[in-house]
């Protein structure tokens, strides 16, 4: 959906009061005992987007993120630019299937917006930098392929993560409503600098998008980059409301996870529920009256279907 400015982007992203957060798949490498990991490209082409966005719609979500790549090089849609950075080593974590942009088919059928997540230092979580056939070259736009590095300093992943980006940011252009960019942290060596390498590659495929860049969590809400259009709010509970709309014009915005386990702190990408659909309710009420939208952390299986008691939750807020 395309905007006139970005003020107009911020109200309609208010206006659709709460969306669904999709950790896809979580993370092979980091829950490697997980199943639905053993075969990326397998679990990709079977994921039913028509059947995810039809469940959205009954529950009356007005957005939806998910996360084109998370803690590791693993993609949801193919990448020219990984590919000519990693070599042929890509073809095992990136799939032929474009799930981004058939998502995008689907939720446009019912006017739900399409958002996606991004990490900004995934090689520094890993030790894939070390398996990668990948060089830096300052003289270039793109590396140049041939020399295997083991560690790349901040501003260097930085600028090839950021290419790889800028080739989603303009294949998907204004199909995508928000990008929420994640571990921007100053302890990653992140500074206002490599954020924008990453900012510019957004606005390059849609100058409206709305961004966010997320500094962890914190007690407060904050506006990590001076640019971003709303904040990351990421919050281990849902407790916080903040005092209004904006902090320092950015549109204030709440991401916390439904699940609960008793072995993972927060409770990201798992099922069943930390609190009661009415209590769930009375705090999107609270955050209703302040105009800032709910993003609920759910669990969502390899098929695009929802745990069962999340969805009865989720389908009460309607």
């Amino acid at each position: 959906m395309s905007y006139t400015d970005i003020r107009a982007a911020q109200d309609d992203f208010s206006s659709l009061r709460w969306g669904v957060f999709h950790h896809y798949l979580w993370n092979p490498r980091v829950f490697p005992g997980r199943p639905e990991a053993a075969d990326w490209a397998k679990n990709i082409e079977s994921f039913d987007t028509d059947r995810l966005a039809r469940t959205l719609h009954d529950m009356g979500a007005g957005y939806y993120f998910i996360t084109m790549v998370h803690g590791t090089e693993y993609m949801i849609a193919p990448n020219d630019a990984f590919r000519y950075i990693a070599g042929s080593w890509a073809d095992s974590v990136s799939p032929r299937r474009d799930l981004v942009e058939d998502l995008y088919t689907s939720l446009s059928r019912y006017g739900i917006r399409l958002c996606l997540y991004f990490n900004a230092s995934t090689p520094l979580l890993t030790s894939v930098a070390a398996e990668m056939n990948t060089a830096f070259d300052r003289g270039t736009e793109l590396p140049k392929p041939g020399v295997n590095v083991t560690h790349l300093a901040v501003p260097e992943s930085t600028r090839l993560w950021a290419e790889v980006l800028r080739e989603y940011a303009v294949r998907y252009g204004d199909k995508v409503t928000a990008w929420w960019l994640d571990s921007c942290y100053t302890w990653y060596g992140h500074t206002p600098e490599t954020m924008k390498l990453l900012y510019d590659a957004i606005k390059a495929g849609n100058p409206n998008a709305l961004t966010a860049f997320n500094g962890g969590v914190m007690k407060d809400i904050v506006k990590w980059y001076a640019d971003e259009e709303f904040t990351c709010g990421e919050f281990n509970e849902f407790d916080y409301v903040p005092d209004g709309r904006f902090t320092d014009g950015a549109q204030n915005h709440i991401l916390a996870p439904l699940g609960y386990t008793q072995h993972y702190r927060g409770g990201w990408g798992e099922k069943n529920s930390k609190i009661t659909g009415e209590e769930l309710r009375s705090y999107l009420k609270r955050l209703e009256a302040a105009g800032c939208p709910l993003t609920i952390d759910v669990h969502v299986r390899p098929d695009g279907t929802f745990d069962p008691v999340q969805e009865e939750i989720l389908r009460a807020l309607a």
